[in-house]
């Protein structure tokens, strides 16, 4: 061999090892550092409760609502109450609206709503879809019902699962399937309120029903503690008693659930090389894997239409030739910058992907509130800092910008 050829390339191996040693040495040096910081990190006591579950477990769509059930969310902050509110409140075919299947048969016209938590979620007994239906009623002899079948941390391949089924059965002349940034990478997933192994109700979610308490698959939707009541919130409030029996069982609880939680999401080995910390936390922000927001399931598609259930789907709707109104809710910080903002930077590139494949599987356009929206916002219409979803006012934001399109769509329909 060439003695020039012979020492470039044992510089070039030389070289590539030292690259691959320094590597290896600035991961595992990583990963001894992120086994020293556990330790160090303060306990954030950060999370929810609920005295009791607001669905049920469903095989088919992950879960459906308790009928006559409101749904009281207390929230926790450094182990300490800082508000409440009634979310959630079901009418008697567990649907979290006011219409009912008898006032939507008893409709001229019929209009399905599928969501998340946005869609579902009720401030001072009203949500949006309730307020679009008095809007379009208002100044109408001819009668529109809306059905809310939006469901709590749903993603958009679960409402086109449920979307599927629902106009076969229930014969709408609209559906709008309404979604926020977050929904889009979400898997599909179940809840179920049980008991675990120390007697304690959970309220869980798990992409593997039957397997609740693998950390792997599963987490906690909120913590459930029968006592924390609405009035048990209020008092909790005005005292901020730091020694309240409640408060330290649900600190408790939510220490050791957060722990047990920890030892697997945040599990660093020293001989293990499926994945780098230190690639994750330079390209997401995390060392971690991504799991989800919230704790939801995330899965990897940048393609609906490669999810054989949801292209399935999204053909059944189509052949229905019932309309489709694709919306975009944007949350107060994407409504003042008028576009969308991820939640999740990480996801960002992800999301967009989705975004367009979307409308391309469904042959349709998304109606972004933000870019629809022409007026100032003036006031607040978030619940921030407690939570991220719309007050009443947001709510009456949405319902302002949906009526009319959505009449604008009915009348369409009705010329064909």
């Amino acid at each position: 061999m060439n003695p020039k050829l012979k020492n470039g390339l044992i510089n070039t191996g030389v070289m590539t090892l030292s690259v691959l040693f320094t590597l290896l040495a600035a991961e595992w040096g990583y990963r001894i550092f992120l086994r020293s910081q556990k330790w160090k990190l303060p306990q954030n006591y950060q999370y929810h409760i609920v005295p009791s579950a607001h669905n049920i477990f469903d095989i088919k769509y992950g879960q459906t609502t308790k009928p006559n059930n409101d749904c009281f969310m207390t929230y926790v902050e450094n182990g300490k109450v800082i508000g409440g509110i009634t979310n959630f409140i079901s009418n008697a075919d567990g649907l979290d609206s006011k219409t009912t299947f008898a006032d939507y048969n008893k409709a001229d016209k019929k209009v399905l709503v599928f969501g998340d938590s946005f869609s579902h979620w009720n401030q001072e007994g009203a949500t949006w879809s309730d307020l679009v239906q008095d809007k379009l009623n208002q100044n109408s002899t001819k009668k529109t019902a809306i059905l809310n079948y939006a469901t709590g941390a749903y993603g958009v391949l679960q409402m086109l699962d449920l979307a599927a089924d629902k106009i076969e059965e229930q014969k709408p002349d609209l559906i709008i399937i309404a979604l926020i940034n977050d929904d889009l990478s979400r898997m599909r997933w179940y809840t179920k309120e049980l008991q675990d192994d120390q007697g304690v109700n959970r309220w869980m979610l798990s992409v593997k029903p039957g397997d609740w308490f693998n950390w792997k698959f599963s987490g906690d939707y909120a913590l459930v503690v029968p006592e924390a009541t609405r009035e048990w919130n209020k008092k909790q409030l005005a005292s901020q008693d730091p020694n309240d029996a409640v408060l330290k069982k649900a600190n408790a609880l939510y220490a050791r659930l957060k722990e047990s939680s920890d030892n697997v999401h945040q599990h660093v080995p020293l001989k293990q090389w499926d994945h780098s910390f230190l690639y994750n936390r330079l390209t997401t922000g995390t060392p971690y894997k991504i799991r989800a927001s919230s704790g939801l399931p995330r899965m990897g598609l940048t393609d609906f239409a490669t999810d054989k259930r949801a292209l399935d789907d999204a053909q059944r709707i189509k052949a229905s030739g019932v309309p489709v109104m694709l919306v975009y809710l944007p949350l107060a910080n994407e409504f003042k910058a008028r576009k969308v903002i991820p939640l999740h930077e990480q996801f960002n590139g992800q999301h967009a992907k989705l975004l367009n494949s979307l409308e391309k599987m469904m042959d349709d356009k998304l109606y972004h509130l933000e870019q629809e929206y022409k007026g100032t916002i003036d006031k607040k219409i978030d619940l921030i800092p407690v939570d991220t979803h719309p007050n009443r006012a947001g709510l009456e934001l949405y319902a302002d910008i949906l009526a009319p399109l959505v009449q604008k769509e009915l009348d369409a329909n009705k010329k064909k």
